[in-house]
């Protein structure tokens, strides 16, 4: 019988005037189902603070920071910096997590190649005004919410929301501490992300996001983010643009708004940026880490290497997402073509992956063998494999992938 998965957890909670939420906060985290003893607890106070946050988390018994920094950035990160837990966990000071919700995000880390897991938020808004914004944003369902995070359909990498995720404290040593970047989620997902870690969705761990936003600083919120938006796109190299014309959902005033703002503020940090005041450093494009693209027996005659140039992500159960590092190429493969890619990430080999797709489409040996041997072809083409030979006979098969792919 296997043990049961149950690492020890940091949560962080980074706070800016929480007086009147903080407190519903913590009582969820006490009421979890997860092992009390498991889970560790830190509250970092934001220095600009000016109410009672720090009193009311105190009462509960957990530790907490009055820190001399500020932003939220710096100020997560000096919570993560005090614990030393397998797992870390950021949850906003504003939201209640479900007390399954440690237990629902601990469990996706039982596979390694998990770096970040984000949980589902549910909004609720007190202001009318406002609570007609955030009906046509991002956080309006739970899908659009999957398609502009963790499916990375809207941005060059996925990512997961900073006020309801979990990461891999490995991972984040790896990245080293951020930047002060308004959109540090983001910039912490892509730092994990590029090492080869793959992130998940926990469902159930739901938390009740209370946003107290009044529609200015909801607004001025947008703004802020098109401002880190900018600062992302000149340190990983994008143009940061998105790609408006790929949303599925309408174009209303409020959605136009939104965008205008947002776009002002990435029009602003390009200008500072064009006088030379650049708030992030450029990043410089670097392979995949070694484990998570180790090569694998495809046939007597090849090995395989997914390239450590190339990143990938899936998407559900029907899609997964390449993208080429060093040219910033972008492959969606669906149908057949994500099914085979899948088994190539299982590191399966071609008598296996054949087997598993003539079963799954109950077609004959001989097509799916030739649907394989094409794909893995188009993929050497593009460069998103290498195919290595491990036998110096020049078989037929090695023959045609040598000429494929210039090796000799």
């Amino acid at each position: 019988m296997s043990l049961k998965f149950n690492p020890t957890v940091d949560i962080i909670i980074s706070a800016l005037n929480e007086e009147r939420s903080i407190g519903l906060c913590l009582q969820a985290l006490k009421n979890q189902d997860y092992p009390a003893d498991l889970i560790n607890v830190y509250v970092v106070v934001d220095r600009c603070t000016v109410d009672n946050t720090a009193g009311v988390a105190e009462q509960f018994g957990v530790n907490v920071t009055r820190a001399t920094v500020t932003g939220i950035a710096p100020v997560r990160d000096l919570g993560f910096a005090k614990g030393q837990s397998e797992l870390v966990a950021f949850i906003d000071a504003h939201c209640v997590p479900s007390p399954n919700w440690a237990s629902a995000m601990v469990a996706p880390f039982a596979d390694p190649v998990v770096g970040g897991c984000q949980g589902r938020l549910e909004s609720v808004c007190a202001s009318a005004a406002t609570r007609r914004f955030l009906t046509q944003s991002l956080f309006s369902s739970e899908q659009r919410t999957l398609e502009h995070t963790i499916e990375g359909r809207f941005s060059p990498y996925p990512w997961v929301l900073g006020g309801n995720s979990m990461f891999r404290r490995r991972a984040i040593e790896e990245t080293g501490p951020l930047e002060n970047c308004p959109c540090d989620d983001t910039d912490r997902s892509w730092k994990v992300f590029l090492l080869g870690y793959q992130f998940a969705y926990a469902p159930a761990a739901e938390v009740l996001h209370q946003d107290h936003a009044t529609l200015y600083s909801y607004l001025k919120k947008h703004y802020v983010h098109g401002v880190g938006a900018a600062q992302l796109a000149y340190a990983y190299g994008f143009s940061g643009k998105r790609r408006l014309s790929s949303r599925k959902y309408a174009r209303t005033a409020e959605v136009l708004l939104i965008d205008l703002i947002y776009g002002a503020g990435f029009s602003a940090e390009q200008r500072r940026q064009r006088r030379g005041l650049i708030a992030l450093a450029k990043r410089r494009v670097e392979p995949v880490q070694a484990r998570f693209r180790p090569l694998f027996s495809w046939s007597s005659a090849h090995d395989l290497q997914i390239n450590p140039h190339t990143v990938y992500w899936l998407v559900g159960s029907d899609r997964v997402i390449a993208v080429q590092l060093m040219t910033g190429a972008r492959f969606e493969f669906d149908g057949v073509a994500n099914a085979i890619f899948r088994q190539l990430i299982e590191g399966h080999d071609k008598v296996q992956t054949c087997a598993a797709l003539t079963r799954m489409y109950n077609t004959s040996s001989e097509s799916v063998a030739q649907d394989v041997e094409d794909f893995v072809q188009q993929l050497a083409q593009e460069g998103t494999i290498h195919v290595v030979g491990v036998q110096p006979a020049p078989t037929a098969e090695r023959v045609s992938l040598m000429a494929l792919t210039g090796h000799s």
